[in-house]
């Protein structure tokens, strides 16, 4: 028996390190990077490749913002009053137009001129008759495309200048008169008219309570802050009203009950006389003993 012998068969593929060539670390990390490079290009020359014969893999390029649908919608707000040039409705009417401002940016964000145009619309009276006159004055006035200087010169006719002298008397003879609740919400807009801080209104609010739920305030402990202050004033209040009101509901109740005849207790007649004519004969006895005393001495 003839043993063959095994010769290997040479690959096609040349191998990339010859087996009888070793390598030092560095240079096997070398061709491993440069393996690794060869093997990216590949991939992305076949990326490129599927791309152009499918459209469809292609990136979906992004709309501009302009384009996107607006998720925010501006509310919608009713016009502010209108304004006749009434002082003590000057400050109110000027609160109504910035809160309008304000919800509209579409229509007032950076644009004075709309601002200026939708006061005038909602003039009426003497202030209307006063736009008119500065408008026919003077058709260039830059007050017309400026909100800033419009509002200094409405400012000029129309402020109240005693308007936070005459807040301040309010608040100094301000008192709880009705519900707490109530006494709270006027207390509350003072204060932030006036600007007061946190230890001022405390103190404040306790000295304006009713007597009855100052000393219920007086009762409680644990009281750190002004909303908890208010809280408490409010419970305290609604608990006194129940009390009162359940009260007076007995007190009816029991007024207005029958009184039967047979439970009202017989009294004897001429019980008044009997008594004075009983009072009178003592007194007669006590008289006539002295008289006596006084005789034997």
């Amino acid at each position: 028996m003839v043993r063959k012998t095994y010769t290997p068969v040479p690959s096609s593929r040349p191998t990339r390190f010859p087996l009888h060539h070793v390598m030092t670390e560095a240079k096997a990390f070398a061709a491993l990077r440069d393996e690794i490079r060869t093997f990216r290009d590949e991939n992305q020359a076949l990326e490129e490749e599927s791309r152009t014969h499918d459209p469809s893999l292609l990136p979906v390029p992004t709309p501009p913002i302009s384009d996107l649908p607006m998720s925010f919608r501006e509310p919608k707000i009713d016009s502010p009053p209108e304004f006749d040039g009434k002082v003590s409705e000057y400050a109110m009417f000027l609160d109504h137009c910035e809160f309008y401002f304000d919800n509209k940016p579409s229509m007032f964000l950076n644009n004075d001129k709309n601002k200026v145009s939708l006061v005038i619309s909602r003039l009426r009276g003497r202030a209307a008759t006063w736009a008119h006159a500065l408008h026919c004055t003077n058709l260039a006035n830059p007050a017309f495309l400026s909100w800033f200087q419009f509002r200094a010169l409405m400012n000029s006719l129309f402020e109240d200048t005693y308007y936070l002298e005459q807040v301040r008397h309010n608040f100094r003879a301000l008192k709880q008169k009705g519900s707490a609740r109530n006494f709270s919400i006027e207390f509350k807009t003072f204060a932030s008219i006036l600007q007061l801080d946190k230890g001022t209104m405390i103190s404040e609010y306790k000295e304006k309570l009713k007597d009855t739920v100052q000393q219920g305030i007086a009762y409680t402990t644990g009281i750190t802050s002004f909303e908890l202050l208010v809280a408490k004033s409010i419970e305290i209040d609604q608990v006194l009203y129940k009390i009162a009101k359940a009260s007076t509901k007995k007190d009816k109740s029991h007024a207005q009950k029958p009184i039967s005849k047979d439970s009202t207790p017989s009294q004897p007649k001429n019980s008044s006389s009997s008594h004075s004519k009983h009072s009178i004969q003592q007194n007669a006895g006590a008289m006539q003993g002295q008289h006596e005393t006084l005789l034997g001495a």
